[in-house]
């Protein structure tokens, strides 16, 4: 076969158009990476960037009416419905977007009437009444999703997952001291009944229900009792290992041991008018003081196996709490200043959330348990809604550079810069 002979010239001219080609060609795959990387980071930003938003808020929907002295206005739990319990019984819904009354039906309450209701658990949709008769009720609201003609409706369904019979406690209730926890298939209340003798005396109730299912009756519980000297002025419990009762002058911690029983553990001294508030997971109190800062304290454990209350580093308020209100489900908290100006702030950073100006007293609010809304039910019963858009308020700008106190509801261990590592009850803590 004959080969093709090119002239030495011909491939020096080959040679040098490939040369002016890759001369060409190198910077711009060089331009091209730089292009790719500087584009991953645009992007990067602009995924990145509104996370470090300050929260921001919007009215959300038409001006409503709520009932007086409804013993129960909550949210559900997409914060489309503002639930009303009346004296009555009687269970009303309405919308929040146009303020239109869109379910009514009275509760089979057996004649009695409420005394308190309240969300139970996390979900939205579980609520406990505590009737004037000292027993206990419980009913659901479902939504379920109906399509009619291919178009999605979305329905209401009253249920009543234990059964229609009302829950007698043993020994009765004393006022409004109740309180209810549900996780992982069981549901703890714990109350408090006036002791026959001596005079002033009282007794706390724990009662533990195991394989809490919805749908099917509760099977009998275990029953605790712990004799008082004075009967608390109220209970709180927003987690599995802790109940505390607060006497105004004092905090008494009372550590669970099995999820139930339970034994005092640690005491805190304070003033009657301080207002406070304990967040969700149970073991933080916020603590308001006339200087304008919110004390964070929660019961640790120290190496003696001794139980005492450490403070965490203490949120700045423009000015000094007059009330504090825990939001359900959620660490935030609810402060009401001087003047009746509210406040929602996040328990970790102390960021602003919702500023609402004063226009009389304080009122009440309802939240949904995703965080995205609140609702506020002033003293002429109007009911306005606000939007909250706060993916990760202690992220901002304005935040970021400042240390952040966490807490993990389901951990056992609380971690302290100034003293080491503690065994604690509940929470992982970081205290700056």
């Amino acid at each position: 076969m004959a080969k093709t002979i090119i002239p030495k010239g011909g491939r020096d001219r080959r040679r040098q158009r490939l040369d002016r080609l890759a001369a060409r060609l190198i910077p711009l795959g060089g331009f091209g990476v730089l292009a790719a990387i500087s584009a991953i980071f645009l992007y990067l930003l602009w995924a990145t960037l509104p996370l470090l938003r300050e929260a921001s808020q919007a009215p959300f929907g038409a001006p409503g009416v709520a009932q007086s002295a409804a013993p129960l206005l909550a949210l559900d739990s997409r914060g489309d419905h503002l639930v009303q319990l009346d004296g009555t019984g009687r269970l009303t819904l309405q919308t929040l977007a146009s303020g239109e009354t869109v379910f009514s039906e009275a509760l089979d309450l057996g004649g009695a009437p409420p005394r308190r209701a309240w969300p139970v658990g996390e979900s939205g949709h579980l609520y406990a009444v505590l009737l004037e008769t000292g027993a206990v009720h419980f009913f659901a609201l479902e939504f379920p999703v109906r399509f009619s003609e291919g178009v999605a409706q979305r329905t209401i369904r009253l249920s009543y997952p234990f059964g229609r019979a009302p829950l007698v406690l043993p020994g009765g209730v004393s006022g409004d001291r109740l309180q209810s926890y549900w996780e992982e298939s069981q549901l703890t209340l714990a109350y408090v009944s006036e002791a026959v003798a001596p005079p002033g005396a009282a007794t706390l109730h724990l009662l533990a229900f195991d394989e809490v299912e919805l749908g099917l009756p509760l099977l009998p519980g275990r029953h605790y009792r712990y004799p008082l000297e004075t009967a608390p002025e109220r209970l709180a419990r927003r987690g599995q290992q802790w109940l505390f009762l607060d006497y105004g002058d004092r905090l008494e911690a009372w550590f669970a041991r099995f999820a139930d029983s339970a034994e005092p553990a640690a005491t805190l001294a304070l003033s009657p008018a301080t207002p406070r508030a304990l967040l969700f997971g149970g073991q933080t109190w916020l603590l308001g003081d006339a200087e304008g800062t919110l004390r964070r304290t929660f019961p640790v454990r120290d190496g003696a196996g001794q139980f005492r209350f450490e403070d965490a580093r203490p949120l700045a308020l423009p000015g000094a709490a007059q009330a504090l209100l825990a939001v359900p489900g959620q660490r935030r908290v609810l402060a009401t200043l001087a003047g009746n100006e509210h406040r929602l702030l996040e328990a970790t950073s102390g960021a602003t959330l919702l500023a609402l100006a004063a226009d009389g007293p304080q009122g009440r609010f309802a939240f949904n348990d995703r965080g995205t809304r609140v609702a506020r039910i002033s003293a002429d019963n109007t009911v306005r809604a606000w939007d909250i858009e706060a993916r990760h308020a202690e992220l901002s700008f304005h935040r970021l550079w400042e240390r952040v106190w966490y807490e993990g509801p389901r951990s056992s261990l609380a971690f302290s810069a100034p003293s080491g590592l503690r065994r604690s009850s509940n929470s992982t803590s970081l205290v700056p």
